[in-house]
């Protein structure tokens, strides 16, 4: 090898080693410095609450943005906005924390969830030093908001007897609850491994999805219902919908239906349990590689091996479902 390169070979050594040295320094204390906090449990914890009141103009609307704490929001007999936090805090060995903000912009309640630096100590929340612990309880007036989102990181978000325009929850861990809602557009729930439940709800429109957590639907009514799911189990129990679009990879799908929609399904490995009224009219189509494929309805009978296809009553609504190997069961309510 080369001097020259030799030469700077040696300088990259040094220049990384240095780094590295610093980089350490840096870390060693706020390591360090949580660490202790969190065994004694007193320098370096601290309890922390925040409490927000705002009035409220018609259309108005709410979002909450990234949180790791738990939501929770709740309708009540009042006209003004208010909120209330309690939980804790880590304060780091440079006497940094995070705080909770909330302002009016735009029409819109803003709770944002502020970490107190952007450098890489407070972005590796070391023992959950960049992060707020706790509960945010929401509370807002029975009359319609306009727009509702809400995205948690971990924390959990439960919202109850809420009216909106339209409204929308995410969450990569936590869980996401939401009843007594009504939308008059869009409803959307989206969780990773999170689990989502929508109870006695109704709206134009659900659209929910995760990733491998389960989906819920319980007493929903809307003119268009969307699920879909990777490895997660979807189930739906006295859903009212027009349309149903229901997508899986290899989790499970069963739909117990109030009224015969337009069904349309379609999965790999995933299986797909149809449970609709007696009385139900409609014309169905099940296409599938090597899944059974069963037909349990009066006076339905079906044709083919692999594709088959039947008619129930007038035949009014179509049931189309698709799958790989997932095994399709269509029944009538007793």
């Amino acid at each position: 090898m080369s001097r020259p390169k030799q030469v700077l070979l040696c300088a990259l050594a040094v220049v990384f080693v240095a780094c590295a040295a610093v980089t350490g320094a840096l870390l060693l204390p706020t390591i360090m410095g949580t660490a202790s906090d969190a065994e004694s449990g007193a320098s370096g914890r601290e309890d922390f609450s925040r409490d927000f009141a705002f009035d409220l103009s018609e259309g108005d609307g709410l979002r909450v943005d990234g949180v790791s704490f738990d939501t929770r929001i709740e309708a009540f007999d009042g006209q003004a906005l208010t909120a209330v936090f309690r939980g804790h805090r880590f304060v780091d060995s440079r006497g940094r924390a995070p705080d909770l903000r909330a302002e009016k912009r735009d029409g819109m309640i803003v709770f944002t969830e502020v970490s107190p630096a952007k450098d890489a100590l407070i972005q590796l929340n070391i023992g959950g030093a960049g992060q707020l612990h706790g509960t945010l309880e929401i509370k807002v007036p029975r009359a319609a908001l306009g727009q509702v989102k809400i995205a948690t990181v971990s924390g959990d978000a439960q919202i109850t007897g809420v009216s909106a325009a339209s409204l929308s929850a995410s969450a990569t861990s936590g869980k996401l609850d939401g009843s007594a809602l009504n939308v008059t557009g869009d409803l959307r729930f989206s969780a990773v491994s999170g689990t989502a439940v929508i109870a006695d709800s109704a709206a134009a429109s659900v659209i929910v999805d995760t990733t491998s957590g389960s989906l819920d639907l319980l007493g929903v009514t809307a003119a268009r219902v969307d699920m879909s799911t990777v490895s997660g189990g979807l189930t739906a129990r006295a859903l009212s919908a027009e349309t149903i679009d229901m997508d899986s990879t290899s989790g499970g799908c069963d739909a117990e239906l109030m009224r015969a929609p337009d069904v349309d399904f379609s999965s790999v490995s995933g299986g797909l349990k149809l449970t609709l009224p007696k009385d139900a009219g409609f014309a169905c189509k099940l296409d599938t590689v090597s899944g059974s494929l069963n037909l349990h309805f009066p006076g339905v009978a079906a044709s083919g091996q692999r594709n088959r296809s039947a008619t129930a009553g007038d035949g009014a609504r179509s049931v189309n479902a698709s799958t790989t190997s997932g095994s399709v069961t269509i029944t009538a309510k007793p």
